[in-house]
């Protein structure tokens, strides 16, 4: 995508990249940020952090490329596909069914509503950034690179608990823990001033009833996840039924 932006050429071009690439945060660090290594350990935030690798050469190598990254925190909201947590909760309570947990679920994430996400990215998409410096080149965090959050850091069971308990239901009822993903990442936040300083951009979704919100939109919209579920499938991977001998093959 971006050898194709840089023939066209494209006016702008914007890579919409995950807080995974960097990965989990040590004790005692707070957050990562702009300038922060990238460190994926799953296959799957190894990919995206691939990507992220290239489109940060091509910042590098055609400074008159208009190329710009963004990392963004835990989505939530409407349209989100049940195999991710909220809906993934909502769409099995209202199906008679345990919401699953994995491990103890004590990790810890930074939540963020997805319209407050694609205004943020639209802001990045217009923003007038002007050259990036010569001193990028040993310090990422002066690439047009900005990581978005709204500070907000729940752990995932507080997150399941919220679901659960907002129509009196019992989560010793409906809660069940299952085993943990291979290298679960346990904690990760990205600090999103850059953000906020140079693009003035802050979210505006309350999260005392945002997410609450979010719940009642799939209650309302039942015909469209079920559609989904009924075309894909269960989204979800039971990562206990896959044997230690046989995840390599």
């Amino acid at each position: 995508m971006a050898e194709c932006s840089r023939l066209v050429p494209v006016r702008s071009h914007v890579h919409v990249s995950t807080i995974e690439v960097y990965g989990e945060l040590a004790p005692g660090e707070q957050w990562s940020t702009e300038g922060s290594p990238l460190n994926a350990k799953t296959p799957y935030s190894a990919a995206k952090a691939a990507g992220d690798q290239m489109v940060r050469a091509y910042m590098q190598n055609y400074p008159e490329l208009n190329i710009r990254m963004t990392h963004c925190a835990n989505n939530y909201g409407p349209y989100q596909l049940p195999e991710k947590l909220i809906p993934l909760a909502v769409t099995n309570l209202l199906r008679g069914r345990k919401v699953p947990v994995y491990g103890d679920g004590l990790q810890s994430r930074d939540w963020l509503h997805v319209t407050d996400h694609c205004a943020a990215v639209h802001r990045v998409l217009h923003a007038e950034l002007g050259p990036t410096p010569p001193q990028a080149a040993t310090d990422p965090a002066l690439l047009p690179i900005f990581d978005i959050s709204a500070r907000h850091e729940v752990t995932n069971l507080d997150m399941v608990l919220r679901v659960v308990t907002a129509p009196g239901l019992d989560p010793a009822e409906r809660i069940e823990h299952i085993p943990d993903r291979p290298n679960h990442d346990r904690r990760y936040l990205i600090n999103p001033e850059k953000a906020e300083t140079r693009l003035g951009r802050r979210p505006v979704h309350d999260f005392d009833s945002a997410p609450a919100e979010t719940v009642r939109w799939y209650v309302e919209h039942r015909a469209w996840w079920e559609w989904i579920l009924e075309e894909k499938g269960e989204l979800g991977v039971d990562w206990g039924a896959v044997s230690p001998a046989t995840r390599g093959h």
